[in-house]
């Protein structure tokens, strides 16, 4: 996998039901993403060769079994397959009431074995 991007990047802010009703669109190398909170799923159901990459490039934290978690905020990590990429997000409550999601990084996946 080779990183293409690493800014974080706030995509919400704002009360629980904002963030689960809301459609997100990302612009990615020219292509556009659409999802939804529902579509990311928790970064300890991927496999763990890639979980580790993801770990060491993205500078996440793990506990060694299944959490990962950003260091500032101590945010749960997602991810999200979309074709050749791996979409890597923050999310959680913050603060009593108040949910965060962010952007993380984005990999692509490299096919080492063409068909």
């Amino acid at each position: 996998m080779r990183l293409l991007e690493f800014k974080r990047t706030k995509l919400f802010d704002g009360i629980e039901d904002g963030l689960f009703d809301k459609d997100f669109q990302l612009n990615i190398k020219g292509k556009s993403v659409l999802f939804i909170v529902d579509d990311i799923t928790p970064h300890k159901l991927i496999d763990c060769p890639v979980k580790q990459d993801v770990i060491n490039k993205l500078h996440l934290e793990s506990d060694g079994i299944s959490n990962i978690v950003t260091k500032e905020q101590r945010l749960q990590v997602y991810y999200l397959n979309e074709d050749d990429l791996l979409i890597i997000f923050s999310m959680g409550e913050y603060q009593p009431g108040r949910y965060m999601l962010f952007l993380e990084g984005v990999f692509l996946k490299l096919n080492l074995f063409p068909t």
